[in-house]
């Protein structure tokens, strides 16, 4: 590293950060300090035993801790858990000593070592690396929160909009009940209510983990389009980014099904093709478009490299390891096909998408209890994704069937098959 990037890093760590040294060699407590100060970072002092370690750290919260691993009567091992409890990055110093107590030294995981002979520019070089090292880390930790508290948030959303149906339909029988008056329909209702408490309790259980460390299938995914020009490009750029790799390369391709449109489609998709490799466009004009879904579906498996099938509506967005965690499901031999939680990402924009928002919970919901009960599931006609063979060994998918994915999903658990829910 020379001085530009040397400079670049430190420009990035915090200003005039505090550095307490622990070490009980006072020529090398001395040398550092003369290090610290010319780099124009704080000496904040030193500490040679467990009480004034302890008080030191307490009172002046450090911003890096240099830490001899010669120190006397010291147990390093017990010392580099304090200080990840309080959270202050490290660097070990490591002396002749250092074949003696390599199996402690290996133990604990320091944010860097040193050896003694200190250069003074390898010794700043490490103290800026270190400070930013922890600040990244930092930050990685509070977005991995923020994104479990969102999806713990939606979840509860999703819950209690499922939970109100339930509640409306059992407060309509309790009424009925109480005023001895019930009619045939309100008994008739008490089906679906039990039906969808038992659903409820069922949803509650945490579903059986999924092993992310598979051997990828290549993966093809569709995305039927008609006059979708407000959105094509958007989703096609949002799987085409997807991180679903083997060996540095897209291990999937993405097939867009223009099925007889009339509007800026085709030509949005032939502007963005030279940027996205994957993308392979099918055009249908009439006679043959506008004949059903299935028809669409069918024209590109014919095309399709995949061993697994992925079927997007042309309105849809992903995260870019969304690949990789719902091929997991289907990289186990015995499950044929998995369903994918679905949400509105414009649910609070007007009554309808909130309630559309409603339907692909309660939907979700039952999918979720149906594969907590060890049940096979059903497809929707959004982030399905099913083996090839299943769906040849089903005679495709049926064009003059008006629910496509449905009556795929019959098919396959006629034969036996598995059809899993995926609630990432």
């Amino acid at each position: 590293m020379n001085s530009n990037e040397l400079n670049e890093v430190t420009s990035l760590a915090k200003s005039h950060p505090d550095i307490l040294v622990i070490s009980s060699d006072n020529e090398l407590i001395n040398q550092l300090r003369e290090y610290i100060e010319d780099y124009d970072y704080n000496f904040i002092g030193s500490a040679d035993t467990k009480e004034k370690i302890k008080d030191k750290i307490a009172r002046l919260s450090p911003n890096l801790v240099l830490l001899d691993s010669e120190i006397e009567n010291i147990d390093l091992i017990k010392l580099a858990k304090d200080l990840e409890k309080y959270d202050i990055p490290d660097i070990v110093i490591v002396g002749e000593r250092f074949d003696d107590i390599v199996d402690e030294v290996l133990m604990i995981t320091p944010y860097g070592y040193l050896f003694k002979e200190i250069d003074k520019e390898e010794l700043q070089r490490a103290m800026a690396v270190a400070i930013r090292k922890h600040e990244l880390n930092n930050q990685k930790i509070v977005e991995a929160k923020t994104k479990i508290d969102e999806k713990n948030t939606e979840l509860l959303i999703e819950k209690s909009d499922s939970s109100f149906l339930l509640v409306l339909c059992v407060a309509l029988i309790i009424m009925a009940i109480l005023s001895r008056n019930a009619t045939w329909l309100q008994w008739v209702l008490l089906i679906p209510t039990v039906a969808m408490l038992i659903n409820g309790i069922a949803s509650i259980k945490k579903p059986a983990e999924v092993s992310y460390d598979y051997e990828k299938p290549f993966v093809s995914v569709f995305i039927p389009a008609h006059n979708e020009q407000a959105t094509i490009e958007m989703t096609v750029r949002s799987v085409c980014e997807s991180d679903y790799y083997v060996d540095g390369k897209p291990h999937f391709e993405v097939i867009v099904i223009n099925d007889g449109s009339t509007d800026r489609t085709g030509a949005i998709l032939h502007d963005i093709k030279e940027d996205l490799p994957q993308l392979k466009i099918v055009t249908r004009k009439p006679p043959v478009s506008g004949k059903g879904k299935g028809f669409v579906l069918n024209d590109a498996l014919t095309l399709s490299r995949g061993e697994v099938i992925g079927v997007f509506d042309a309105d849809t967005k992903i995260c870019k390891d969304y690949l990789t965690k719902i091929v997991a499901y289907v990289a186990d031999p015995a499950i044929d096909g998995v369903q994918s939680r679905v949400k509105m990402y414009n649910r609070d924009e007007n009554f309808l998408t909130r309630m559309q928002h409603v339907e692909f919970a309660s939907f979700g919901n039952t999918l979720r209890a149906k594969d907590n009960l060890g049940n096979t599931g059903f497809l929707g006609g959004n982030g399905q994704f099913v083996r090839k063979q299943s769906i040849v060994d089903c005679g495709k998918w049926d064009g003059f069937a008006v629910t496509e994915d449905l009556n795929l999903a019959v098919k396959i658990m006629l034969r036996g098959g598995k059809i899993r829910y995926c609630g990432e």
